[in-house]
């Protein structure tokens, strides 16, 4: 009976119709739900929002529809899909969705933290221009070197395991890839600039996810 728990354990069968808090209760558990959450998708097919959460509940009944919303964001972004252009009906093809879901799935808190602390940078800066001009270069690498900082402080508490923050090198190049993107040079809005800072790391970890879940895919094959 132990074997067979052990190894119910190893194959990922043991989320499968148990409660979100088990399944995101540890790294182990959230590379199994993505695992069969992969292999419940057609590879070349395309979903609406809905259909992806409900095939989420298929696996873990009261999985958050807030973590398929947050990651069907990233995903529109990438996408260049305009808010003009959303529907209830907008599909979206299933290898995007996979991927940032796998990201937005295992870093959830650690993202949850990232969004707060970049909207705390954008919102207590001191320009010495008029709010209305654009950023400059100069002003968003201090931001970004504000949100480094926050995250390795994350890291050096131990305020959440290191296994579920991307490593030091992908912060950076994170950082770095957000600032380079011309709308930031168009937004004036630290709302807008905060979510487009936000959105344009998630989306180079995405880009990235074969690198920076090394750790995850030693476990499972995702």
């Amino acid at each position: 009976m132990v074997v067979l728990s052990f190894d119910t354990v190893r194959r990922g069968q043991n989320i499968i119709g148990r409660e979100f808090e088990y399944v995101q209760g540890s790294l182990h558990n959230r590379a199994a739900f993505m695992s069969k959450y992969s292999q419940a998708l057609h590879q070349d097919g395309k979903y609406s929002i809905t259909e992806l959460h409900q095939l989420a509940e298929l696996i873990c009944p009261d999985f958050p529809l807030s973590i398929i919303e947050s990651t069907r964001d990233i995903v529109y972004h990438i996408l260049e899909i305009q808010p003009l252009e959303i529907s209830n009906n907008t599909i979206v093809p299933s290898s995007i969705f996979k991927a940032a879901l796998r990201v937005c799935f295992i870093y959830h808190e650690m993202l949850e933290y990232l969004l707060g602390k970049i909207k705390l940078q954008f919102n207590t800066f001191c320009r010495c221009v008029a709010s209305s001009e654009p950023w400059t270069a100069t002003e968003l690498e201090a931001i970004g070197a504000g949100i480094i900082s926050c995250i390795e402080q994350l890291q050096s508490n131990n305020c959440a395991s290191r296994n579920i923050i991307p490593p030091s090198r992908s912060v950076h190049d994170a950082v770095e890839y957000a600032i380079k993107s011309k709308a930031m040079y168009s937004a004036t809005s630290p709302v807008d600039l905060s979510r487009l800072m936000y959105l344009n790391m998630c989306t180079k970890w995405i880009k990235d996810d074969k690198h920076i879940l090394a750790d995850v895919e030693a476990l499972f094959k995702l």
